[in-house]
């Protein structure tokens, strides 16, 4: 499985089940990083080259920065509200307050 939602979430449900802290490794294809199609791009206007991070280099303003995919998601039930929980306490997911 890759390194968006499904797989990331197998990795943690995985780990928290294996006996002895064994240790999960998530596989991803995807060659501009985890997150699958909740991941964030940053594309260089110039050439279209993805750009590897959030923090733009010396001279790379020029950019476009994207949600590739889904941009939000609801957390409905108790269970994904623990998880997301987590994931907003370790800094992977963040409140999105609409305008």
């Amino acid at each position: 499985v890759g390194g968006g939602f499904a797989g990331s979430t197998a990795a943690v449900e995985l780990a928290k089940r294996c006996p002895h802290g064994v240790e999960i490794t998530v596989f991803d294809m995807g060659a501009r990083g985890l997150g699958g199609r909740s991941s964030h791009r940053r594309v260089r206007r110039t050439d279209s080259a993805v750009l590897p991070d959030d923090s733009p280099p010396p001279g790379e303003q020029e950019a476009f920065e994207f949600d590739h995919g889904c941009q939000f998601f609801r957390a409905l039930t108790p269970a994904f509200k623990a998880t997301v929980e987590g994931w907003v306490a370790e800094g992977w997911a963040a409140p999105w307050e609409a305008n």
